[in-house]
């Protein structure tokens, strides 16, 4: 009974998806926004941020002294990469308030770290090594991509 209850709701999810599509236009075009950052950030959000932090809000400047205050932080092993996972987009975002090169490079110095680590084990510390970076990482990325296409030979 139950195997027949699971294929029913299989056969029912593919029978909605089947209509879905079938209404879906297909001449019609999905554009993506070809403009940097896409994830979370648009001209306007990122204007008003900006905002904050020209005025020296306290919320802009505990962000601010966070970014600061790693800055200094070294990674020689790939212990701890939850932590640089999180650190990376953390940057990231720093760079795209302030326009400031240093964060965009720790950044990406951060990235290369947590990628170059390689075998990520979902064991141990309940997988928080692989959960959560690998979300940060792709953050990461879009928030400093011009950055790294405006270095890509260095």
């Amino acid at each position: 009974m139950e195997k027949l209850g699971v294929l029913g709701l299989f056969l029912l999810i593919l029978v909605f998806a089947f209509l879905f599509l079938s209404a879906v236009d297909a001449t019609e075009e999905f554009i993506v926004n070809a403009q940097h950052p896409r994830i979370w950030l648009d001209q306007n959000t990122l204007s008003s941020i900006k905002d904050y932090a020209n005025q020296n809000h306290p919320y802009w400047q505990a962000i601010k002294n966070t970014c600061d205050t790693k800055m200094a932080d070294n990674k020689s092993n790939c212990d701890g990469l939850y932590y640089w996972g999180a650190n990376m987009y953390q940057f990231a975002f720093c760079y795209q308030v302030t326009q400031n090169p240093v964060y965009a490079q720790k950044a990406l110095d951060s990235l290369k770290f947590y990628t170059g680590c390689g075998n990520i084990t979902a064991l141990g510390d309940q997988g928080y090594a692989c959960r959560y970076p690998v979300a940060y990482s792709g953050i990461t990325y879009d928030w400093i991509y011009e950055y790294i296409a405006q270095n890509a030979d260095s």
